[in-house]
């Protein structure tokens, strides 16, 4: 597991800094505008969203899957770690609403060749025995 896989760079920073480009809200405090482009009516796209859980089943404590994600040390790859773009590319839109993000290896990470589309019938296939 690469060590801080969870670091911050400058670039990173420059890019939020950027994003704070004006949104006041009532309290006095900005609000980040980051555009992705993966927000329909309102709402975020399937793709958008598993990538979102994702990154959240890995680094938050609080959330409720950690223990079986970030608590057993599976990661997400760096590359996919503040791009969605990136990670879109390397696995393509959702094929159909019966298909949801699945790691082939369990044990492995979130990362380029080890991430498909699967249906639940292949998830249950390839379940972690504990």
């Amino acid at each position: 597991m690469p060590s801080g896989i969870y670091e911050r760079t400058r670039e990173h920073g420059a890019a939020i800094s950027k994003a704070l480009r004006g949104r006041q809200q009532p309290n006095g405090t900005r609000r980040a505008i980051i555009k992705h482009g993966e927000n329909l009516r309102g709402k975020m796209t399937p793709e958008y969203r598993a990538w979102q859980s994702m990154k959240q089943r890995c680094s938050n404590p609080r959330h409720r899957g950690y223990k079986n994600y970030g608590g057993r040390g599976i990661a997400v790859a760096r590359v996919w770690l503040d791009s969605f773009q990136t990670f879109l590319a390397s696995i393509g839109r959702r094929p159909t609403t019966g298909h949801s993000i699945d790691r082939i290896d369990n044990d492995g990470n979130y990362e380029p060749g080890n991430v498909r589309w699967a249906t639940r019938s292949q998830q249950r296939q390839n379940m972690r025995r504990k």
